[in-house]
């Protein structure tokens, strides 16, 4: 049994504003599948995700622009290692909640509307549940 279909695209669309991250998310597990091998043992395991450029190692998808440095940034070492894909999937997209939360204070506490993490702008705030924050 399919789970949607073609009537169900305004239904997931609507999600993908709710929770914007789930498509730069599933692109980056997509090009894992191609580039990376598991378990992903740090933060230079994720390289292949960034282009081959040294100097301007950017993941690209859609309007957004992800940097190298901003991985680093937002994706903790205690994330590592990243053992499957399901476990590549929940800790990117909790990296992309933490650069939203760092983002959304860096906004509170400077008064500027600026896109400082070069992540969009928040829409949704996340706050894992406890369960979601065990890693190993």
């Amino acid at each position: 049994m399919k789970h949607f279909d073609a009537n169900d695209v305004e239904l997931l669309e609507k999600v993908l504003v709710l929770c914007p991250d789930l498509d730069i998310v599933a692109y980056a597990a997509k090009l894992a599948r191609e580039k990376i091998k598991y378990p992903i043992q740090d933060h230079d395991g994720l390289l292949p995700l960034f282009g081959s450029k040294p100097r301007s190692r950017v993941f690209k998808f859609k309007e957004h622009r992800v940097t190298f440095e901003q991985a680093r940034q937002f994706l903790p070492e205690a994330f590592f290692p990243i053992e499957s894909e399901d476990d590549f999937l929940r800790k990117v997209l909790m990296a992309f909640a933490i650069g939203r939360n760092s983002h959304f204070l860096d906004t509170q506490h400077t008064g500027v509307l600026g896109n400082l993490t070069g992540f969009p702008p928040a829409t949704v705030m996340f706050r894992p549940s406890p369960s979601a924050t065990s890693f190993k």
